[in-house]
């Protein structure tokens, strides 16, 4: 639902495969709909691709809701991820500020802020140390996760509803 808009260079994929040709062609995606499936074959010129849909649901993930006060969610998150079983962990919240606010408020158990309005060393410097460790917790807004790939993440915690299913499934 995001590539092209978030990485534009995306769009330019369907042009330079056919220098790749004959070779085969794979697209893999996590969480995309059946609209952007058809993008993305369309974008790719695939004819006839064979398409292995699996969904989002795992086995090994686990998925809760608590409704709550906004007032309540920082002391509610905090909770949450004082257990070191939690960690590493990202929490996506809905505005930069309050990207800002609850890592300051988290900071002691190893929080940073990421969010499109810091600057890029400052941005680089949060995601570096969370991708090593240096940083256990991530306050992000839906800037953070494109591209990330971490496989020990444990906990992900939506301080507010994501806009649409499909924003959800990606964060």
């Amino acid at each position: 639902h995001w590539g092209h808009d978030f990485r534009p260079d995306y769009r330019l994929l369907g042009e330079r495969l056919p220098m790749l040709r004959p070779a085969p062609i794979i697209a893999l995606t996590a969480t995309a709909t059946v609209r952007v499936q058809k993008d993305i074959v369309s974008g790719l010129q695939m004819n006839s691709p064979g398409l292995f849909i699996r969904g989002f649901w795992r086995e090994n993930l686990a998925v809760e809701v608590k409704d709550c006060l906004p007032s309540q969610r920082p002391q509610l998150v905090r909770e949450l991820l004082s257990s070191p079983d939690a960690l590493p962990a990202i929490v996506y919240v809905p505005t930069r500020k309050e990207s800002e606010r609850l890592a300051k408020e988290l900071s002691d158990l190893g929080a940073v802020s990421y969010h499109a309005g810091m600057e890029s060393a400052q941005r680089t410097s949060s995601q570096t140390d969370f991708m090593a460790d240096r940083a256990r917790i991530v306050v992000a807004t839906v800037a953070f996760g494109m591209g990330v790939d971490k496989s020990d993440i444990r906990t992900v915690v939506h301080t507010g509803l994501p806009g649409t299913v499909e924003n959800y499934y990606q964060e």
